[in-house]
């Protein structure tokens, strides 16, 4: 059990990390500094954010949804990250405790 978590925890942070690497590259490929204030908006979701009132940095961070980033880069790239041979949202593989 401890490593399907320790898969999972891997998985969506490598998502998460690769999907700011792609948004820093787009704006730094474009050149275009009106995009700066979006991307320190994800920037800041993606470091920052939390769900926990406890544990978060502000309360106006709010996380971004990591399972929404992995379909975006499935779909992007063609490759099932969601856990799912056939890319079927409805198949996906969920880890429980039970």
């Amino acid at each position: 059990m401890t490593s399907g978590f320790l898969a999972r925890g891997t998985l969506e942070t490598s998502c998460l990390l690769w999907d700011v690497m792609m948004q820093v590259a787009d704006v730094t490929d474009e050149g275009d500094t009106t995009k700066l204030k979006g991307l320190s908006e994800v920037l800041n979701k993606s470091l920052f954010g939390g769900r926990a009132k406890d544990v978060m940095v502000d309360e106006a961070i709010e996380a971004r949804n990591v399972l929404t980033i992995i379909d975006r880069l499935s779909r992007k790239m063609d490759v099932p990250l969601d856990g799912s041979m056939l890319g079927d949202r409805s198949t996906r593989i969920r880890i429980t405790t039970e």
